[in-house]
């Protein structure tokens, strides 16, 4: 049962999450009777929360048909993850400029609690605790401007933060891409720690990109 908000809101802000996260997958099919039993709500609050999801372009509603959740793009994850590796690379040359060999610790710190939530294969705390690497590294940067380029892409990413749930094995490649960022960092080595951020970035949105492609094939074919 949703107790918080109004009814429409909680239900926008539960299905919203469903979507990112991933539990919700791209092209699955929403029926407004199954969502509100699931819960616990009426059709109309419903009805009302997946129309703000689709002009959030999350889902897609079929006039007098159903409402499905929006598929991905290649293009989108390829152009949006291009834009987001260039920008990371640079927000970690300045954050090894600005701390050094310093800013090492607290990202291995961050990155063993990661791992950890890798081996439970609990994907909410997952996406939370590796936002907090990326976070600090552009918190270390200190660039407002980058701040707000970035902070910007990273909300246009949202959509695709599901990729730890959907790609196999993607969560323990980012452990390891972490670690080579790491790496560098803990050698003093600016450039090499932004060539390892851009790689991991890079392998991210080429992964998804493919998951992409995968389930559009799949969609295609059935």
């Amino acid at each position: 049962m949703l107790k918080h908000q109004t009814k429409s809101e909680a239900a926008y802000a539960f299905l919203r999450e469903q979507i990112l996260s991933g539990a919700l997958r791209p092209n699955e099919r929403l029926t407004l009777a199954r969502l509100s039993e699931e819960l616990g709500v009426s059709l109309m609050p419903v009805r009302e929360a997946l129309s703000r999801l689709s002009r959030d372009g999350l889902v897609d509603i079929t006039p007098y048909k159903d409402a499905r959740v929006t598929p991905m793009s290649r293009r989108d994850v390829e152009d949006i993850f291009s834009v987001r590796a260039a920008l990371e690379a640079h927000a970690m040359a300045l954050a090894v400029q600005r701390a050094g060999k310093e800013l090492a610790e607290p990202l291995e710190r961050i990155n063993v609690h990661f791992a950890e939530t890798v081996a439970a294969q609990d994907f909410a705390a997952m996406n939370d605790i590796n936002r907090e690497f990326h976070v600090l590294v552009l918190k270390t940067a200190d660039n407002d401007h980058l701040t707000r380029f970035l902070e910007d892409t990273w909300l246009k990413c949202a959509r695709y933060r599901a990729g730890f749930r959907l790609i196999p094995g993607r969560s323990t490649s980012a452990v390891a891409e972490h670690e080579a960022i790491i790496a560098a960092v803990r050698a003093g080595d600016g450039e090499g720690a932004a060539r390892a951020t851009h790689a991991h970035v890079e392998a991210a949105g080429r992964e998804m990109a493919d998951y992409v492609d995968h389930t559009t094939a799949e969609a295609a074919s059935s």
